[in-house]
Formats: C-alpha cells, sequence, structure tokens
C-alpha cells in the first residue's frame, strides 16, 4: 500500500510500519522453512540410515553380515 509522504512525521511512521512489516515476513519465511525442514525430515532420516549401511565397510551391515557367526 504506497501511501504519500508529506512531512516527517509521516516519514517517520510509513518508515515503522515497513521494519514491522520486516519482522512479519521474516516470522513467516522462518515459519515457512521450519515446515519444510519438517516435511523433509523423514526423507532425510532414510537418506542417513541408507547411508550408514553403505558408507563404511567396517560398521555395515552387508560387510558383517547379518546372520554371519
Amino acid at each position: 500500500m504506497e501511501r504519500k509522504i508529506e512531512n516527517l512525521s509521516d516519514l517517520q511512521a510509513e518508515r515503522a510500519r515497513l521494519k514491522n512489516q520486516l519482522e512479519v515476513s521474516k516470522v513467516q519465511i522462518k515459519r515457512q522453512f521450519d515446515g519444510i525442514k519438517d516435511d523433509i525430515n523423514p526423507a532425510r532420516q532414510v537418506i542417513n540410515t541408507v547411508s550408514g549401511l553403505m558408507a563404511k565397510p567396517e560398521n555395515n551391515l552387508f560387510s558383517n553380515g547379518i546372520g554371519e557367526v
């Protein structure tokens, strides 16, 4: 919303409004980013688990064998 700034008081009020709008936008972006992180977390857990199983030959199930005696 564009307002006509005619004096110093109007300028200060507009500046305060814009600062407030900036803070609200930052909070909204953070919430959206946190939501995205929550949405991809299960996929990340699967990737980390599979990577852990396959990454280090001395520590993974494939090289140790699941039922190896």
